[in-house]
């Protein structure tokens, strides 16, 4: 079996299904640090976490791309007026009021994209 090495993997992400939904998520990979950073600025003034401000500043940082599964017409992002872009406004829009499931699912695939890249360059060192 093959293995292909990204030449900048912080740049790139990869495709993943969201099972349920059936769209396809751009997901960058987010390092630990990444991840406590975006933690840290969504916290209350009570040190409790904001979960919609968390969810907007992880779709921010991890979502690069969504689209519909090939073959699923319906499933997509969209707004009352249909299908709507990737962009920051509606990262941060989705993102809150998908804090407490399809986020989740964003934030674990996120930080096991980045275990499989420390993987890869340090197998790429090891050449």
């Amino acid at each position: 079996m093959s293995k292909k090495f990204l030449l900048n993997p912080k740049a790139e992400g990869q495709v993943c299904v969201h099972p349920e939904s059936g769209i396809a998520f751009l997901i960058r990979p987010l390092s630990t640090e990444q991840h406590d950073d975006i933690r840290k600025k969504s916290m209350k003034s009570d040190k409790s976490l904001d979960f919609p401000k968390w969810g907007a500043n992880y779709a921010v940082a991890a979502i690069a791309g969504w689209e519909p599964r090939e073959g699923e017409d319906d499933a997509g992002v969209y707004d009352e007026n249909g299908l709507v872009e990737c962009n920051e406004a509606n990262l941060k829009v989705f993102g809150r009021n998908q804090c407490l499931n399809i986020m989740t699912w964003v934030a674990e695939k996120a930080t096991g994209l980045n275990q499989f890249i420390a993987v890869e360059e340090a197998d790429a060192k090891n050449v």
